[in-house]
């Protein structure tokens, strides 16, 4: 059994479920069940990767899976492992703060980590409760297929998403990917992705692609037609959920993301094999090296 702490948006959310079912085809498919309880004071995300065909082995967490002692055990460690984080953090671990704790939680069956860096399980455990971000393919990359398929398979689609649906693979498309919310500039974790960088990101791949056609996905769409208002052949995503624009955004054939997780699965759930991926150099606005959110066939402007 794997239970998984579910935190963030949809992006967050994708990254800690494709982990957990990594680990669980390595335990002959076993149960995987979300917590979503910490969305009854997130506000800013709603919990939406149920609008997804997901497999059959996952379900939500209600309060009779477990017993009351390992919820409470999950909780407390939960918030003592970040305690212990920001203690770390403190006195000098820089970068990889949470690797100390990420390795000895996992003899109690706790795989726990909010770093970019990648920590490979070296105990195995049956019963695993995940918490954190696991932010880099290395967690589920060598079951891509697999995940690709079960985030690409949308329940249901509405008809404005047909209609986008019908533009897009229609043509060589080119996804903008630009997120200008209000909640990323305030958090001061991001480097803020300029109106620069998306235009130069675009002119490269245009060079490449005359003919394409550029679709643009934003949290703030007027924010991204008052940067991008000089394009033409350009369609601007409006009216759909975030699964329905991450549906969209993976049938495009070529990509300029944010230094976003939803930008960053828009991109790997992308099916073209010679796909362009223009990313931003810089991600977290703490780490000046290169970190592992980056896939291998991304161009870093």
């Amino acid at each position: 059994m794997i239970v998984v702490k579910v935190i963030g948006g949809l992006g967050n959310q994708l990254f800690q479920i494709a982990y957990a079912i990594a680990l669980s085809k390595e335990r002959n498919n076993c149960q995987i069940y979300l917590d979503i309880s910490a969305f009854d004071k997130y506000k800013i995300r709603p919990f939406s990767a149920s609008n997804l065909n997901l497999p059959d082995n996952i379900s939500i967490l209600d309060g009779d899976t477990l017993p009351a002692s390992k919820t409470f055990f999950y909780s407390a460690t939960q918030i003592m492992y970040r305690i212990t984080q920001r203690i770390l953090k403190e006195i000098g671990f820089k970068y990889q703060y949470g690797k100390i704790p990420h390795k000895l939680l996992q003899y109690l069956g706790l795989i726990y980590n909010f770093d970019t860096y990648f920590y490979r399980p070296t105990v195995q455990r049956s019963n695993l409760c995940l918490y954190g971000y696991f932010q880099n393919e290395n967690y589920f990359k060598r079951h891509k297929l697999d995940i690709v398929h079960a985030f690409i398979n949308k329940k249901k689609l509405d008809s404005v998403t047909e209609s986008y649906k019908s533009k897009i693979t229609q043509s060589t498309a080119i996804a903008v990917s630009m997120r200008l919310g209000q909640d990323y500039i305030d958090s001061g974790d991001f480097y803020i992705c300029s109106g620069k960088y998306y235009k130069e990101g675009l002119d490269r791949l245009k060079e490449r692609y005359p003919e394409a056609d550029i679709f643009v996905f934003s949290d703030d769409i007027d924010k991204a037609k008052n940067i991008l208002d000089k394009e033409v052949n350009i369609t601007f995503i409006e009216q759909c959920s975030d699964c329905s624009s991450l549906y969209l955004m993976s049938l495009c054939d070529h990509f300029v993301i944010a230094n976003s997780s939803f930008s960053w699965w828009g991109s790997y759930l992308g099916t073209n094999p010679k796909k362009s991926i223009i990313a931003p150099k810089n991600w977290f606005i703490y780490m000046d090296e290169v970190n592992n959110i980056y896939t291998e066939n991304m161009e870093l402007i």
